[in-house]
């Protein structure tokens, strides 16, 4: 009915989206660097703790992630 309208509230939602964007990634880059006053977690050390080398391993999970998701089935068509 009004695309102008329409269109002018596409756009602003076009830049709230990038700027969101561009806040999560800054504020990430921040806290990466340490730059916060905030203590530092060590959420990342030892990820791998506890996992196995095996590629059967991985090949087992990753075809129980793929026939866990319903577009696997489409992709062979």
């Amino acid at each position: 009915y009004a695309p102008k309208k329409g269109i002018w509230v596409q756009d602003a939602l076009a830049v709230m989206k990038i700027i969101v964007l561009l806040v999560l990634i800054i504020t990430g880059i921040v806290a990466a660097t340490g730059l916060t006053s905030l203590p530092r977690s060590n959420n990342y050390q030892n990820t791998m703790a506890g996992t196995s080398p095996d590629s059967r391993a991985y090949t087992s999970a990753l075809f129980g992630v793929f026939f866990a998701y319903d577009g696997w089935n489409n992709l062979v068509y």
